[in-house]
């Protein structure tokens, strides 16, 4: 499944193709988790887009990958800095 996870190493690399994907999975496991699934997409891009620099900068990672876990009964989405390329 690794292959699937949507890494970007710069806010244009989030291309809309891998963050529908990632929107797709994130919603299916809120709607698993019985949570509410009123997230806009463009809301979503638009947080993830923005993160991407702050989370390269802050970390040294040199991309970030995206993932979706569930924590505690809740759907997560939660960014993996990355150091090698």
């Amino acid at each position: 499944k690794r292959a699937n996870r949507p890494s970007a190493s710069s806010a244009e690399d989030l291309t809309d193709n891998k963050l529908r994907h990632l929107y797709k999975t994130y919603i299916t496991a809120r709607r698993r988790c019985g949570e509410g699934t009123d997230l806009r997409y463009e809301d979503m891009a638009a947080t993830l887009r923005k993160q991407v620099p702050k989370l390269m900068n802050n970390t040294g990672a040199k991309s970030v990958e995206f993932k979706v876990v569930i924590r505690s009964g809740k759907a997560v989405l939660k960014a993996v800095p990355k150091t090698e390329k």
